[in-house]
């Protein structure tokens, strides 16, 4: 038994300050006192990514780096997410440190999901810690999915997702035009808004997979506005398109002009989600989600 309890403490994860080797762990920093203070109070970081919440107006992300091997690593990635400013502290062995600042629109967007990538600083020897200092992210979900990778070879894997994407939209070029050709013809005002909800669609499916960061540099900034602007008029297209697609007299004039103030509500949370800063940014996802709850309850 005694063998056994010692092999057990020998597997067992080593902790360095109170933190376990090699994970990653978050606290929120609402006054500012950054990482060097808030390390030395273990309480008040969470190590479980399930239980990290939406954002507060200013929050730090600790990477354990002991034992692991960074040659080859040197960018951080993360879900793509307006922030106001982003800094990354390595810090070494020896005590040393090496930082790198960051604003949202500083950072460079993946072609194959929605990710963005921040370069880490240079730090000459061995890092053990790797600090993320964040202020007014929209959400945690720029940290709750961040990992450390190759910047110049982690898109190498995933080409044939990028023409399977580049495919999808290809074909959703088809119906698009088939609206407009029987719009010229029928002149009902359903197969313009059809219409709109695959152009929607395509600019959504396009932005998000990241496949448009082929073609344009986009920064983080217009990629957030045109993913949940096209997402929102999407839906906005979709309720006046059912609308519009019963027949004359069968639809109730209570239920058409739900639709638009459902409609109404939907495009007033677009806005607040493109246009809140300081410390109503992180209300935006929030409010931007509670917006579409409301139209699938009124929908049931």
């Amino acid at each position: 038994m005694a063998i056994a309890a010692l092999l057990l403490l020998a597997s067992a994860p080593a902790l360095a300050g109170g933190f376990e080797r090699g994970g990653a762990c978050i606290a929120a920093d609402p006054g500012n006192l950054g990482y060097a203070a808030l390390s030395r109070d273990r309480a008040r970081w969470s190590c479980s990514p399930s239980q990290w919440s939406l954002a507060p107006e200013r929050v730090i992300l600790r990477f354990d780096l002991s034992g692991q091997d960074m040659s080859a690593v040197d960018t951080l990635t993360m879900r793509t997410t307006r922030f106001e400013t982003m800094k990354l502290t390595v810090e070494g062995t020896d005590g040393k440190t090496a930082s790198a600042a960051y604003s949202s629109d500083d950072l460079s967007l993946a072609t194959y999901d929605w990710l963005m990538n921040a370069p880490l600083p240079n730090l000459a020897g061995k890092g053990e810690v790797l600090w993320v200092e964040v202020a007014e992210p929209s959400d945690t979900d720029m940290l709750t999915d961040a990992r450390l990778v190759s910047g110049g070879h982690i898109s190498d894997g995933f080409v044939g997702l990028e023409l399977l994407v580049a495919a999808l939209c290809g074909v959703m070029v088809i119906p698009f035009v088939y609206n407009i050709a029987f719009y010229r013809v029928l002149r009902k005002r359903f197969l313009l808004w059809h219409a709109s909800v695959v152009a929607c669609l395509f600019t959504h499916i396009t932005v998000s997979s990241g496949l448009v960061n082929r073609f344009a540099d986009l920064t983080v900034t217009q990629a957030t506005a045109l993913s949940v602007t096209s997402w929102t008029l999407g839906i906005v297209a979709a309720g006046n398109f059912l609308v519009n697609l019963v027949e004359d007299g069968k639809l109730d004039p209570w239920h058409r002009r739900l639709t638009h103030v459902l409609s109404a509500t939907i495009v007033a949370a677009l806005l607040f989600f493109l246009f809140a800063g300081g410390p109503l940014r992180s209300w935006t996802t929030p409010v931007f989600v509670f917006s579409f709850s409301r139209c699938s309850a009124h929908s049931r």
